[in-house]
């Protein structure tokens, strides 16, 4: 490793979106400014240890065959001692994939992606929702003329004006997340569609009262995630 202003260890584990270990992966440590400050091969646990300098942030990609290159970030702005990041690393898939990602297409439906939702009546992204959206990250970094518009939906719960707001805000936290991790971040775009476009029966618009369980009301508190231009 080599030694600069030491005062943390900046330690993770390269691994995929299921949480296996992706042993022998390059991992390279950057500034905040894109600057390489050092660069390792992890061993067969795939873990790595940087040392680094406090109050200063950082970014780790990791590149590793058959894999879609992986990143990120981390910082040394707080207390602690050890900093944990690991870098999450998407399988490549054959080449039906590029096949399949044509203007229209549902990024969700190409690769292994695991619909993210929002709890009722929020716009926050869940933790499991950031695996989710990472997935979004490398596919466009891989594709770095790929366009997308996310698509944000609800369930039929509140009025219609209510829901067109609030599908509005969780477009905006999705897109906001993903601008942060892609290249040319005016790429991604967001609309909220609100409670227009249901994907079961659970509609409870003006009398009606829907007996649908929580979880099929979630189901259309979706987030799709569009090719407008591949």
């Amino acid at each position: 490793l080599k030694w600069i202003e030491v005062g943390k260890k900046l330690k993770g584990i390269a691994k995929d979106v299921n949480g296996n270990r992706i042993p022998n992966t390059f991992i390279t440590l950057l500034d905040e400014k894109g600057k390489i400050i050092d660069t390792l091969s992890t061993k067969n646990d795939a873990a790595y240890t940087f040392l680094v300098a406090t109050n200063k942030q950082f970014k780790l990609i990791g590149k590793q065959d058959g894999y879609m290159n992986g990143e990120s970030d981390a910082n040394t702005l707080g207390k602690e001692i050890v900093v944990i990041s690991d870098v999450l690393l998407l399988k490549k898939q054959e080449e039906t994939v590029a096949e399949k990602i044509k203007e229209g297409a549902d990024l969700g439906k190409i690769i292994a992606f695991k619909a993210i939702y929002f709890d009722l009546d929020k716009s926050t992204i869940r933790p499991d929702a950031e695996t989710e959206l990472k997935k979004i990250i490398n596919l466009m970094n891989e594709y770095p003329n790929m366009v997308i518009e996310v698509g944000a939906h609800t369930d039929c719960r509140e009025t219609k004006a209510y829901n067109q707001l609030l599908s509005n805000r969780r477009a905006k936290a999705s897109v906001d997340y993903i601008k942060k991790g892609i290249s040319k971040p005016e790429r991604i775009t967001g609309k909220g569609y609100g409670k227009s476009k249901l994907v079961n029966a659970c509609s409870c618009d003006g009398e009606v009262v829907s007996s649908c369980s929580e979880d099929e009301h979630q189901k259309n508190r979706r987030t799709e995630f569009i090719v407008v231009k591949k």
